[in-house]
């Protein structure tokens, strides 16, 4: 048993360095020294758990994912308040997480890589609390959810690609809270 936790928590470290060196580098220019490196693992070990460069890419995506769904879970059936603050979670875990920033850059560069799932776990997610807040009375009764959850969604991709384009996520989370005040106070009753 002993055992199988170090193995799990290398593979944790591992990647933890993958995500680093890809959000980096980019999956073209990563290297698999580049993430022995970061990782302090050897080459052995590196393929013995990952294979190729590609399952890395698609292991660092799908732990994304994984941290992507706990948040949205962690909201559900709420309303447009914890909405509001899983959401600029989620920009602080863009912003700091190298496993979330390296399984977006990938998104972003490996189109098959990319899922629409991520998006429409997004969409359903603020659509869900913008019906609860209308049940509420927070939002206004003639907003269109799944119209407004797309707009928001959407939007925060955007600002997500221009904060890390522009400066490197260092203004992520407060752009998102920012965006996110304004466009909920446009939904209010």
């Amino acid at each position: 048993m002993a055992k199988q936790a170090r193995g799990l928590a290398r593979m944790d470290v591992a990647i933890r360095a993958v995500g680093v060196v890809f959000a980096r580098d980019g999956y073209r220019l990563a290297t698999m020294e580049a993430v022995m490196r970061e990782a302090g693992l050897s080459q052995g070990s590196l393929y013995a758990h990952f294979g190729a460069k590609e399952a890395l890419a698609h292991a660092v995506v799908a732990r994304q994912r994984e941290i992507f769904a706990e948040q949205m879970a962690s909201q559900k059936g709420q309303g447009v308040a914890v909405l509001m603050q899983t959401l600029v979670g989620i920009a602080h875990a863009i912003a700091s997480d190298p496993v979330v920033r390296g399984g977006i850059r990938l998104s972003t560069e490996m189109p098959d890589i990319s899922s629409s799932a991520d998006v429409d776990l997004w969409n359903e997610a603020i659509e869900e609390a913008l019906i609860h807040g209308k049940v509420e009375g927070v939002v206004g009764p003639e907003v269109d959810a799944t119209l407004v959850s797309r707009i928001i969604s959407d939007s925060l991709l955007g600002i997500i690609a221009m904060c890390l384009a522009t400066t490197d996520g260092a203004d992520l989370e407060a752009t998102a809270r920012t965006y996110l005040a304004a466009s909920l106070a446009s939904v209010a009753s």
